[in-house]
């Protein structure tokens, strides 16, 4: 119990935690879902930074004053470091067969403005990283020793009609990732106990079943969607709590664990430097708990 309150909260001060909580709502389960360890989390960038970006460009319109400067000055920050989306991992959601480049043509052209010329160069840049894949995949079998051509032997009178016919008509010069693109999307929803939900698919599985299919597409898709998008869990980049009361410092009083955890809540009219220190408007210098 916290004998600092004297009253309860006030049905405006309600009404301002509900606003509250829808805000922040979408920012909590994205994070939930971006922390995820025991599923391939690289495809699911690029769809919820979107809509990151979408929801904080409709809160910036927001009439409630307060909901709309914490929107402005989050936007702030994701166009400084968000704005170009990782390119990287903007290849993970083409390799989700649900989605591919129609998806982030999709997406570029609801945001708008200088975004919706960008999906060439990401196709583009995709054909780029496959081709380095195919020339190691080469270079190793050089390598290795073991020859990959067949012997050369005479043209006969049998086979010379057939490559005469056909010398300027091959079967395909598609690429593996141009085949893969021409495949049909996976649906990505369907009827969940009467309601249309996302259904479970695994990816991984999805390139290891095609692996033969496409052997360095396959490969090349393994490697972009085995990338975490996060190190940490979310409950480790939020709780200081658990990060100071570790197993080796359990005999903390509770008061003095409190104090540690608090400190920069309580402490008024501080900045932050570049040396982790809490600096006073007069320039005076002190060192944080530690």
């Amino acid at each position: 119990m916290d004998f600092e309150y004297n009253e309860c909260p006030s049905s405006e001060d309600w009404e301002k935690i509900e606003v509250l909580i829808k805000f922040l709502k979408p920012f909590d389960e994205i994070t939930k879902l971006f922390s995820g360890t025991k599923y391939p989390t690289s495809n699911l960038f690029f769809e919820n930074v979107w809509k990151i970006h979408l929801e904080l460009r409709l809160l910036c319109t927001s009439l409630d004053d307060d909901i709309r400067a914490m929107a402005n000055a989050m936007m702030l920050k994701f166009l400084k470091y968000w704005k170009d989306y990782n390119l990287v991992l903007a290849f993970g959601v083409i390799l989700d067969p649900r989605y591919k480049v129609a998806f982030v043509n999709y997406c570029y052209e609801k945001l708008g403005g200088e975004y919706v010329s960008k999906v060439e160069d990401v196709v583009d840049d995709l054909e780029l990283l496959l081709e380095e894949y195919k020339n190691q995949s080469a270079t190793s079998a050089t390598q290795s020793g073991v020859s990959m051509t067949s012997p050369s032997v005479p043209l006969d009178n049998y086979t010379a009609g057939f490559y005469a016919s056909n010398i300027n008509h091959n079967t395909s010069t598609s690429s593996e990732l141009q085949l893969y693109l021409a495949d049909p999307l996976i649906p990505a929803f369907g009827d969940i106990d009467g309601v249309s939900k996302l259904l479970p698919f695994d990816v991984l599985q999805y390139w290891k079943d095609h692996q033969f299919r496409f052997p360095h597409l396959s490969k090349m898709a393994k490697d972009v969607l085995s990338i975490p998008i996060t190190s940490v869990a979310s409950e480790s980049s939020f709780s200081l709590g658990g990060r100071i009361l570790t197993k080796w410092r359990t005999s903390i009083l509770s008061d003095t664990l409190e104090a540690v955890v608090t400190t920069r809540n309580w402490i008024r009219g501080y900045q932050m430097d570049d040396d982790d220190e809490d600096t006073r408007d007069d320039g005076e210098e002190v060192k944080l708990l530690e």
